[in-house]
């Protein structure tokens, strides 16, 4: 039969855990609020950058890589945006291996954005253009110096 005594200090201990739950789950809520933010911003972001691209395929004095006849160059640039670290997991793997289908060093030129993507490209004894860090802030970015090389 157990004492009263260890009978409290198991309930102290059960109080004291219903507590620390509750912190996590303070703290938990609190991340996921973060990152419901960044996954808000980036959505505007990406459609902000898609209505940007269908501006520039749709608009008819855009010829940038095609003749004034509307029949495509030869060359390609591929700009290719990923991490600056190596903790986006396998998407930035995947995405230059998208890129790389039915890639040719003569036809196609790659400027990349962000220093991870760099690194596996150069793994891969791929050649690139140019190569940028990416900006800090995600605001008001200056794109001249990329426009410039394309």
């Amino acid at each position: 039969m157990r004492r009263p005594q260890e009978i409290q200090r198991d309930v102290d201990t059960m109080a004291t855990m219903v507590n620390l739950t509750g912190v996590f789950e303070s703290l938990a809520s609190m991340r996921i609020s973060q990152i419901k933010s960044k996954v808000e911003q980036s959505e505007a972001f990406f459609g902000e950058l898609w209505n940007i691209y269908n501006q520039i395929r749709l608009d008819q004095t855009f010829r940038f890589g095609r003749a004034s006849n509307g029949k495509s160059d030869k060359e390609e640039l591929r700009i290719l945006i990923t991490a600056d670290g190596g903790f986006s997991g396998d998407i930035d793997q995947r995405l230059i291996k998208l890129a790389l289908e039915g890639y040719d060093k003569d036809k196609h030129d790659i400027i990349i954005v962000g220093h991870h993507g760099a690194v596996q490209l150069a793994q891969q004894g791929i050649d690139f253009k140019k190569y940028y860090k990416l900006p800090k802030q995600d605001e008001h970015i200056n794109v001249e110096p990329l426009t410039k090389d394309a």
